[in-house]
């Protein structure tokens, strides 16, 4: 289908679902870390990713908010069923992710 697209003259990216989510979830994997406070990965699971706090022995799932490739805006359900968003922004330079009061920062 990518190849198609490109032979059509357009972006995968922009066509393809599937490429524009690898592409997405490629964006935001790695490690984390906050001032003071704990570290994260960011591990791709499929079509979303998982963000793993180490030192708070918590793991949860994470579903992108749309596959436009400029956005990286995904959300979780809290067991309590609210629905929370995880944001990927750059900040100062740094890509950082927004999540509840948190903000951790890039680190691999």
């Amino acid at each position: 289908m990518g190849i198609l697209a490109i032979a059509a003259g357009e972006s995968p990216v922009e066509v393809v679902p599937e490429v524009a989510l690898r592409e997405k979830i490629g964006a935001v994997t790695g490690r984390y870390g906050s001032f003071r406070g704990p570290s994260a990965s960011v591990e791709r699971a499929g079509g979303h990713i998982t963000v793993e706090i180490e030192e708070w022995g918590q793991e949860f799932p994470a579903f992108p908010e749309s596959l436009a490739a400029e956005e990286y805006a995904f959300y979780t359900v809290e067991p309590n069923g609210h629905r929370t968003p995880v944001e990927f922004r750059e900040i100062d330079g740094e890509l950082s992710m927004l999540w509840g009061p948190g903000r951790f920062t890039r680190t691999g």
